[in-house]
């Protein structure tokens, strides 16, 4: 059955991207995202949605909200323009027939994003994580929540990493079958000569644990090569927190993209403390791909 599943993505050329949204705040930096999101848009031969939340006024008291309201139009007006330069400057560098379409919505960044996604059908989301070093790196969206909430992908891009051929791609699998992990991975293989890498990530001290993951390993491994012809390496590592494993096994082994499930799968913890300690999209240089489970 699942073999059916993938197969139906990959025999029957169906596209898994068409739609790709970029979120952008308008400041020198979004010129930058849009270009690598041109990019990925020119490669899966996908349209551009350029978003652009702003705040929203519905909170602020009456007096203050009605003096906010004339400095917001004029705030608005300016930011339409500059969306719309933006747009148009792309615009030639799009391959013939694809197109950019802008948008500009009140409210929170992430709930405007999710109700964009849903209500236009977008594939991919284009997060850029914006950092001089690593203790300074920030996500404008929650990637986690969006993936968990929609059924598009978001891959996150460092500032300074630019997407190109994507020659290695790191999977982790753990106790489930990664079907929709696995479905990406073959579809983006498929246009570069890429490996896949398949990490399984065991528990030593738990052998059931450790007996499921190695099963679902080979199971994944067949699957791939039922599918397509890209060369795939299976490796195993012991770890407790899947999202450590997978920053040091990327972060040793060249990898150019990561593929993960929101939540335990990207989680980072404080070995001392035991506590949350960030997620792993901002955390490693190669891009990160999330993917919700439906």
């Amino acid at each position: 059955m699942a073999g059916c599943y993938i197969a139906s993505i990959v025999l029957f050329m169906y596209k898994l991207f068409n739609n790709i949204l970029i979120p952008v705040n308008l400041s020198a930096a979004s010129e930058r995202i849009v270009e690598k999101g041109i990019a990925l848009a020119n490669t899966y031969s996908c349209n551009v949605h350029l978003l652009y939340a702003s705040a929203s006024q519905a909170n602020k008291p009456s007096l203050k909200k009605l003096f906010s309201f004339y400095l917001q139009k004029g705030t608005d007006k300016k930011s339409e323009l500059r969306l719309n330069a933006l747009s148009k400057s792309f615009q030639d560098h799009l391959n013939d027939g694809l197109k950019i379409f802008t948008s500009i919505e009140k409210g929170n960044q992430n709930d405007v994003a999710i109700n964009y996604i849903v209500r236009n059908k977008i594939d991919l989301v284009l997060e850029t994580v914006y950092s001089r070093n690593i203790k300074q790196n920030k996500l404008t969206l929650a990637v986690n929540r969006i993936a968990e909430k929609t059924t598009a992908a978001v891959i996150t891009v460092p500032e300074d990493c630019r997407i190109h051929h994507l020659y290695s791609i790191l999977i982790p699998v753990t106790d489930f079958i990664p079907l929709r992990k696995l479905m990406y991975g073959i579809y983006l293989a498929r246009y570069y000569k890429t490996t896949i890498h398949l990490l399984g990530i065991t528990r030593e001290q738990d052998i059931e644990y450790t007996q499921r993951v190695q099963k679902y390993l080979h199971r994944s491994y067949q699957l791939i090569r039922d599918n397509c012809d890209v060369p795939i390496d299976l490796t195993v590592r012991n770890g407790s927190n899947v999202a450590e494993v997978v920053k040091e096994y990327a972060s040793s082994n060249n990898t150019d993209l990561v593929i993960v499930n929101p939540g335990g799968q990207s989680r980072l913890r404080n070995h001392t403390l035991g506590w949350f300690a960030g997620v792993l999209q901002k955390s490693i240089h190669p891009p990160v791909l999330t993917i919700g489970t439906p």
